[in-house]
């Protein structure tokens, strides 16, 4: 008999893959999506699956009809069914956890979504998981949660309270640990806590999903670099643009981004060793880019003379208007430009050690960057 597990985040950037390689091992993936009706269930569910038959390499249809879409809404008990219900989808019989669904907002401007969703949610999944049985949670947070760490080390380990955090979302995913942990240490489920870092397109085909610290970086670039030609008459086909300008950044520190398929294939290498449970995994690049590298790229792109980061700029020293409207587009940006620890990934090598797929910045960033010529920085 297949085994059944239950995928929260079916919809999101890891979800779909992650719930594709389940199904790909043979296992019948419950997802609950949040839909209107039976007609927006089936169109959110189909819009998933045909960007999984674009980005998936040898992508099996077979494994479509082993991932069961519901219509359910973590921020409700019981995902908003009765009792009937989840006995006549079957889901008392899941045996799995995969908690991956949450609200991401930098900008503050839905903190009590964040919140809601990503606190009261889990809140919601542990009592579902206690209620029906379910030990097993592979349960993902974020290397955030160590909040405003520019320099020194950041442990594999549940950590105490960040002397402060950037965002709402940094501690809702906190507090999310903290409950996770605690179920885990009371010995009413069996946990597992992934940290991926800021996750980017795939290393292959560079197609990207999610509005994050490094695409919406560069999206603002790239739109200042066309509104820029124009007003000069600059002729972008027939060479780069010609433009001083400073953007918010340290140009030597690192922002740790890791392509998708290097997220998706390392932390199933690490729920297939069998050895995850009870410990916490930094799902971290070993040798993050600098601004520098990323800059370069972009510029190989989109070539722009005169563009460059610049650390501190004060409020009365803008070049221009341009340069004062880049560094408020990039104000809740700022804080991850500015430096950041290193994330020790003792637990990661531990199991796997020396296996993991290798991850070079230089591909997957010019990757990237040819796709958004093509399709823009904010491809959805």
């Amino acid at each position: 008999m297949s085994q059944k597990v239950l995928i929260t985040g079916f919809t999101g950037v890891i979800g779909k893959r992650i719930a594709y390689e389940l199904a790909k091992k043979g296992a019948l993936v419950y997802a609950p999506i949040r839909a209107r009706d039976a007609a927006d269930l089936q169109q959110r569910h189909l819009d998933v699956l045909e960007i999984l038959r674009e980005v998936v390499p040898h992508y099996d249809r077979l494994c479509e009809g082993r991932i069961i879409p519901f219509a359910g809404d973590l921020r409700l008990e019981n995902f908003g069914l009765s009792e009937a219900q989840v006995h006549e989808l079957g889901l008392g019989a899941v045996s799995e956890v995969w908690h991956l669904a949450a609200a991401l907002d930098l900008t503050e401007t839905n903190s009590a979504e964040v919140f809601e969703t990503n606190v009261g949610g889990t809140r919601f999944l542990l009592g579902f998981m206690e209620r029906h049985g379910i030990r097993d949670l592979q349960y993902f947070s974020t290397f955030a949660v160590h909040g405003h760490k520019p320099e020194g080390v950041a442990i594999e380990e549940v950590l105490k309270e960040p002397s402060a955090f950037r965002n709402s979302y940094e501690q809702s995913k906190w507090e999310s640990e903290q409950m996770v942990w605690e179920a885990h240490q009371s010995g009413k489920i069996r946990a597992a806590i992934f940290r991926p870092s800021i996750v980017v397109g795939d290393s292959v085909i560079g197609r990207y999903e999610q509005f994050n610290a490094f695409n919406h970086a560069f999206d603002v670039a790239s739109r200042l670099r066309k509104r820029l030609a124009e007003k000069d008459g600059q002729n972008l086909d027939e060479g780069g643009l010609k433009y001083p300008l400073r953007i918010p950044g340290v140009e030597e520190a690192t922002l740790n981004i890791v392509p998708l398929d290097y997220v998706v294939s390392t932390v199933m290498k690490l729920h297939d060793s069998g050895m995850w449970a009870g410990k916490v995994f930094h799902i971290t690049n070993p040798e993050p880019p600098r601004l520098s590298q990323m800059m370069k790229i972009f510029q190989l792109s989109e070539p722009w003379e005169g563009l460059k980061w610049c650390s501190q700029v004060g409020p009365d020293r803008f070049a221009d208007g341009y340069e004062k409207f880049a560094f408020k587009q990039y104000g809740f940006l700022i804080p991850y430009l500015m430096g950041e620890a290193k994330f020790d990934q003792s637990n990661v090598e531990s199991i796997l050690n020396g296996s993991r797929q290798p991850v070079c910045n230089e591909t997957f960033l010019k990757a990237i960057a040819q796709r958004a010529l093509k399709n823009g920085w904010q491809e959805a």
